[in-house]
């Protein structure tokens, strides 16, 4: 295998299967597919979603604010598979601690709440390098 392959080859079961991990603070545990990559339910999501304003996209007349809110629905229906700890306060900045199973509706209502963490979700699932094959080896070896 050549060294830019070892470099660079992404893990499909990573992309679009099982996903990869993201770890807030080792107290929620929120589990996404690539944006992308050999993630097919991703662009099937994408184009679906994005369908009706095709030609304010092309035009460059989408707002950024209706933009980020189609990202939220691609992500939630597409990208993020589960999570673990998200709590009813995470969702409404109340001080519920009762845990917040996850949904299509609980995940936008999350996003809506805490739109950085939406766009640190968007930018950990856009990064190649989180699903390599070198990364899950090495996650392998440490264990």
């Amino acid at each position: 295998m050549g060294k830019l392959h070892e470099l660079f080859k992404t893990n499909p079961n990573l992309e679009s299967g099982e996903g990869i991990v993201l770890d807030y603070d080792n107290r929620v545990r929120i589990h996404i597919r690539r944006a992308g990559g050999s993630n097919r339910q991703y662009q099937k999501v994408l184009e679906t979603v994005t369908a009706p304003f095709r030609r304010a996209i092309d035009t460059g007349m989408l707002s950024q604010e209706r933009a980020e809110e189609l990202f939220m629905e691609i992500f939630a229906r597409a990208v993020v598979l589960r999570w673990e700890g998200v709590e009813q306060g995470d969702l409404d900045g109340s001080d519920d601690t009762a845990e917040v199973i996850f949904n299509y509706d609980n995940c936008m209502k999350l996003f809506h709440t805490l739109p950085d963490l939406f766009r640190d979700i968007q930018e950990a699932a856009g990064k190649a390098s989180l699903f390599r094959m070198q990364v899950e080896e090495a996650a392998t070896k440490n264990s």
